[in-house]
């Protein structure tokens, strides 16, 4: 057989197909990493994008934060209803001024305010050890309580602020005053007889937040639950005083509430936070509804 046709040694074809082999390989090498540097620089770009968020969200709430604290101050000046003015926006607003009144806002909707009171009524110790038994049960008033509802004209502020003395005795009243020309101003009697008010406590409220505004949490935990609407606390305090000529101590407890019929709301930032669309949470899907303009979602219930 002639050498020229010889076939090729086994180590030499190893070799170049080790050599193709390599080159292949060098070439997915550099294929991949190509991918993975425009990857990383995908992602670098994605994380840019993200830090630029997260910064203007972080802006965002720092300056929701600060048009609060500059609503709350605006409120905490005015003197009366007239002072409130078109403030705008879906929020009710509301502030405690101090122990005896209470500014607030409310936006676009159906509301009204309801006055919640109770009292209980004590005669003093020593008057009843002077008082024979019979003449103490005959004088002895149970303790009571009374509602008021109050329809409330949308988009305007109101002044609620209770009518005492701290000199004479005196019939305690409530009134709620409103810049709307058309609400007519309301001023109701506790029906007690005459007190004379000696000190009272009361707890800080103050709200900027939606009408029948829910948790996001709240659906999550409680799926497929009705939504029964609760009522806002705007304000809630007590008042100490003396009656019948100083002879008997007196507590008056007194609740403020805004009851809405907006449909339910979740706030935008809670949604944010909560739920990520990406993922199409279940939550995201069944319970989030349209975007409804100035950082509300409708909740769905």
């Amino acid at each position: 057989m002639n050498s020229n046709t010889r076939m090729p040694r086994f180590s030499t074809v190893v070799f170049f197909v080790t050599v193709a082999a390599l080159v292949a390989g060098l070439g997915w090498v550099i294929a991949a990493r190509r991918a993975l540097d425009d990857r990383v620089e995908a992602t670098k770009g994605e994380l840019a994008e993200l830090n630029q968020q997260s910064r203007l969200n972080q802006e965002q709430a720092r300056q929701h934060d600060h048009d609060k604290r500059v609503v709350w101050a605006v409120l905490r000046q005015c003197r009366s209803a007239d002072d409130v003015g078109p403030l705008g926006g879906d929020r009710i607003l509301s502030i405690m001024k101090d122990g005896d009144s209470v500014t607030f806002y409310v936006p676009e909707g159906g509301h009204r305010l309801t006055v919640d009171i109770s009292w209980t009524v004590t005669p003093k110790r020593d008057q009843t050890i002077r008082a024979p038994a019979s003449a103490a049960k005959e004088s002895e008033i149970q303790p009571g309580e009374k509602t008021w509802s109050v329809p409330l004209l949308a988009e305007h502020g109101y002044r609620f602020q209770i009518l005492g003395s701290f000199s004479e005795e005196a019939p305690m009243q409530w009134e709620l005053s409103s810049d709307a020309t058309d609400f007519e101003t309301h001023r109701q009697t506790v029906p007690l007889f005459p007190f004379r008010s000696v000190g009272g406590a009361w707890s800080t409220h103050r709200n900027a937040v939606f009408s029948n505004q829910v948790g996001i949490w709240q659906l999550i935990r409680h799926p497929g639950v009705p939504f029964v609407p609760i009522p806002l606390r705007i304000a809630a305090w007590t008042k100490h005083g003396l009656g019948e000529d100083d002879n008997t101590d007196i507590k008056i407890n007194f609740g403020l509430s805004l009851h809405s019929d907006n449909p339910p709301v979740l706030s935008a930032s809670d949604v944010e936070t909560s739920w990520n669309p990406q993922r199409g949470d279940r939550v995201g899907e069944y319970r989030v509804g349209e975007y409804l303009g100035g950082g509300r979602y409708r909740a769905q219930l």
